[in-house]
């Protein structure tokens, strides 16, 4: 894929989640679609930031395309191996929003 919004391969990719961090933070924790597509960009570029894909998901989930979301999600598990501890997380990170857009905690990931 090429890259999106102007940011190049070579920038770091804690470059492109700081970035997308300070976007999210400066918006009170709103994702704004730049960060989002930073978050994904992270991702797509190194499949073991697992964090990056998570919050490109919960990006698209905040703006209410669930389906992507669950998408990008499953994505992320499938690509980490079995034994990896990100993969723990990032299902107990998914649960957890699920359970908060159910009404069943007011909990944020």
């Amino acid at each position: 894929h090429s890259p999106q919004v102007g940011v190049t391969p070579n920038y770091s990719l804690g470059s492109l989640i700081g970035l997308a961090d300070t976007l999210v933070l400066q918006e009170g924790g709103t994702f704004v679609p730049l960060a989002e597509r930073l978050y994904a960009q992270a991702w797509q570029i190194d499949a073991g930031q697992a964090r990056a894909g998570f919050l490109a998901g919960l990006a698209a989930w905040q703006d209410g395309r669930p389906d992507e979301a669950e998408q990008r999600w499953e994505a992320v598990i499938a690509a980490l191996p079995p034994d990896d501890p990100q993969r723990a997380q990032v299902l107990d990170l998914m649960d957890t929003t699920r359970q908060a857009a159910d009404g069943g905690q007011d909990a944020q990931p």
